[in-house]
């Protein structure tokens, strides 16, 4: 059995980066968790002159081909170094080679359908498509109204984005004041010569362009660079209109200037490691990794429990969502109970509609997704800028944001293209099935704004390395509307309902600790997914400073 360690609030420790137990000692900050909102939060106030120290439960593997390489994404998805699985029991799923049977094979065990997640440095950063596109305004000045907190309005969030951006595609000359040129995160798009070069691509690019009302009526057609600039709009501006219309956009990813992934794992390695001029460290942030913290403790004397410090265990694959998952006995005790954690959960809806061309995309020629000799991975390595080839676009290059005809405000589907069979996570090994083929190219329709938030999220025992149990409950608030979106962004008949329903699947799960006013029971603040959350991580640096500063 693994001892429990504690980990104590308020005294610095020496600046490092751990793989081995990390000794007790005591901080200004222990923060929990080093994905888009622990590690961002960590380097600010590291920054800002506090002691810190950042835990993870997972290793670091930020350099590794599988998740530095933009377009292998999905199977970093599944790299089983920081593959965290979860299973999700509310949908069935039967894959098999002869689909001439209707039912799966007797005998066969309901397994649930994977909803894959990550556990390492930096997070689910390190493991997802690379997507960096703002939420709308009426998201935050929701949250803003909701809270009677102005500092969420969009107005104000919006200088986040600003502070933590680093934009390397618009050069400052278009929209400079919408957006970061000096922060921590690059984020660039996808060289439009991928797109020139492959006719099929192109040709998809035209028949999104005449759908969505340009093409033919603007004389889009008639040359490459006529198509290409159907694709100059900046989905992250600060313009009113891009939340009212129905447009196409390139599509920003975290990329730095190499066109290797990047992001909060970056940051927060930057500031640990930072020197001084003699050779000191610069800050106090100190990195725990293998760390599972098990418990938080409080000081209850006061009239508000106070969080003073963690237990932990130390050591690879404690919890079992890792599939090397550790066996060993370990408790925790319930600190603190509110009723509002754990319902409320919620997921946007996804569904990929498949397309098949009689030949191979030309942009995947050589390309073998690191299954063995890859000639697209070896012009990455060593090309130079836009010419590195293939992989250094995530996969959607460009998408479209549409409002159905049952929105009530903002756009509620997002439509982009990807290169490659996706249905769906569904079942381990998706990935490689995603790829297999060159000829295959996938729609992906995404509804925002689900009406259902029926999901709930329970503990299976008292052991903090067992994981939850997950139902999102799908389509049980609000499906026909949001089924009504989704078929509308397939543009397939109403009979297709079923297929939608059947086949829609989400990544992003959300909202089990929901945001709300002091009084509201069902409320404890909450976060968001990719840079929504780092948008929100920077948010809460400025608060917990000034809280530091307030009581002295």
């Amino acid at each position: 059995m693994k001892v429990f360690n504690s980990v104590t609030l308020f005294i610095a420790g020496v600046a490092a980066v751990w793989t081995a137990k990390p000794p007790n000692s005591t901080y200004d900050y222990v923060i929990v968790g080093s994905g888009a909102g622990g590690s961002p939060l960590a380097a600010r106030l590291a920054k800002a002159g506090y002691s810190v120290l950042l835990l993870d439960a997972g290793e670091d593997h930020g350099t590794d081909r599988q998740v530095q390489v933009p377009a292998v994404n999905p199977y970093a998805s599944e790299y089983n170094p920081i593959r965290w699985d979860y299973f999700t029991p509310d949908g069935d799923y039967w894959a098999a080679l002869d689909l001439s049977g209707q039912q799966p094979p007797e005998g066969s065990v309901k397994k649930g359908i994977l909803y894959p997640r990550a556990g390492a440095l930096g997070g689910c950063s390190v493991h997802n498509a690379l997507i960096m596109v703002k939420a709308t305004d009426k998201d935050w000045n929701d949250i803003a109204s909701l809270t009677g907190d102005s500092s969420w309005s969009a107005g104000n969030m919006n200088g986040y984005f600003k502070k933590l951006e680093k934009n390397a595609y618009l050069q400052g000359i278009v929209n400079p004041g919408s957006h970061g040129f000096d922060g921590w995160l690059p984020t660039r798009i996808t060289p439009t010569i991928l797109i020139a070069q492959d006719f099929k691509v192109l040709s998809l690019l035209i028949a999104a362009a005449t759908a969505t009302g340009k093409g033919l009526l603007d004389g889009l057609i008639g040359t490459i660079g006529g198509v290409l600039s159907v694709l100059t709009l900046d989905i992250n501006t600060d313009s009113p209109t891009r939340d009212t219309k129905d447009l196409i956009y390139q599509i920003p990813a975290s990329m730095n200037k190499d066109y290797v992934r990047t992001g909060p794992r970056d940051f927060v390695l930057e500031v640990a490691l930072a020197k001084s001029a003699d050779g000191s460290s610069k800050y106090k942030l100190d990195i725990a990794l293998n760390t599972l913290v098990t418990r938080v403790n409080f000081d209850t004397t006061g009239t508000t429990p106070k969080a003073t410090g963690v237990d932990y265990l130390f050591g690879k694959s404690l919890y079992r969502a890792d599939p090397r998952g550790s066996s060993d006995d370990g408790v925790a005790g319930t600190v603190f109970a509110k009723r509002g954690v754990g319902g409320n959960l919620q997921d946007r809806y996804e569904v990929g509609v498949v397309g098949k061309a009689k030949t191979d995309l030309a942009l995947l020629s050589g390309c073998t997704f690191l299954q063995g000799e890859d000639a697209c991975y070896n012009k990455w390595k060593n090309g130079l800028g836009d010419l590195k080839g293939a992989y250094t676009t995530n996969g959607i290059a460009w998408g479209y944001l549409h409002h159905s005809s049952v929105s009530e405000h903002d756009p509620d589907l997002f439509i982009g293209p990807a290169p490659a069979y996706f249905s769906g996570y569904y079942f381990p090994g998706y990935s490689l099935y995603a790829t297999a083929e060159h000829n295959k190219w996938t729609w992906l329709v995404l509804k925002a704004h689900s009406r259902n938030n029926a999901g709930t999220v329970n503990l299976t025992s008292a052991d903090p390395r067992d994981t939850p149990r997950i139902n999102f409950n799908s389509f049980s608030n609000g499906g026909d509307e949001d089924l009504q979106a989704i078929v509308e962004g397939m543009h397939t008949p109403e009979q297709l309902k079923e297929f939608a329903r059947n086949e829609a699947w989400g990544h992003h799960a959300s909202c089990t600790a929901p945001i709300g006013s002091n009084d509201d029971p069902m409320a404890i603040p909450g976060m968001y997914i990719a840079l929504p959350t780092y948008m929100v991580s920077e948010k809460a640096v400025d608060v917990i400073i000034r809280s530091a500063a307030a009581s002295g």
